[in-house]
């Protein structure tokens, strides 16, 4: 009889302690993710390790609810925390754990249990636009990004150009109608990029791209505008320029 009821003490151990086990695991999945995601962002803004450690710390413990953490500097391994940010860093290794009193595992001599789980996040700067970079284009002169005033969720109105004549509607190639642009707005279609320097061989980070004088506001232009609102409530983004200088007028 006792070693029955031990038996049945153990399966019941397993059902309801094994199922604690299995929510706390995500929780710590669910710390180690944001956490690692926050001190990549700070590592990429050129946060001080003092910085890149709160933010880790914030994510996944003040806001997730980890009991603890562990984290490293990728490559080479440093601790986060540690006084310095290596030169040659890249991303985070996040490493978060979770101690939770059992109920009937107490009994058989396991008054707590731990689960641990880990990510990585890492940052680096954009080479290829890629199909999605749209010929839309606002300015920011900040010299970091983040300084631009832009916020997740929020509406703005593109509807100004860097010089008179543009109002932000990009040529990849130098064209100037309507037909061109709305070819250029096609979801999936790749920019037929032509520098007007003849400096960049391919669209990217630093290079010049030539402005599209007047108004474009065909009902085809219109019908892609759409099709990209619906894509981006599907979670597709599309990609928009974002230029710190200009040169030349229009008409």
């Amino acid at each position: 009889m006792a070693l029955a009821l031990v038996a049945l003490l153990g399966m019941t151990a397993l059902a309801i302690d094994g199922g604690m086990a299995f929510v706390q695991r995500a929780k710590a999945q669910n710390a180690a993710d944001a956490s690692a995601i926050a001190g990549a962002r700070q590592l990429a803004l050129g946060g001080t390790d003092s910085e890149i450690a709160g933010a880790i710390s914030e994510y996944a413990i003040s806001r997730n609810g980890a009991s603890l953490f562990t984290a490293a500097y990728y490559p080479g391994g440093s601790q986060v925390g540690g006084g310095t940010v290596p030169g040659n860093s890249t991303g985070v290794n996040v490493v978060t754990r979770i101690t939770f009193s059992t109920y009937f595992a107490g009994i058989l001599g396991h008054p707590q249990m731990t689960v641990s789980a880990k990510a990585s996040a890492a940052t680096g700067s954009v080479l290829e636009p890629g199909p999605s970079t749209q010929p839309l284009a606002t300015e920011c002169t900040q010299p970091n990004l983040d300084q631009c005033g832009f916020e997740i969720g929020q509406s703005y109105d593109m509807w100004v150009g860097g010089g008179p004549g543009n109002f932000g509607w990009l040529s990849w190639s130098g064209a100037n109608n309507a037909p061109y642009v709305e070819q250029e707005l096609t979801p999936g279609n790749q920019p037929d990029y032509v520098d007007p320097h003849s400096i960049c061989p391919e669209l990217a980070i630093g290079c010049w791209v030539q402005g599209l004088p007047g108004v474009t506001n065909s009902s085809g232009n219109r019908s892609q505008l759409d099709n990209w609102i619906a894509l981006g409530q599907l979670g597709t983004p599309m990609i928009v320029v974002i230029y710190d200088s200009s040169e030349g007028s229009g008409s």
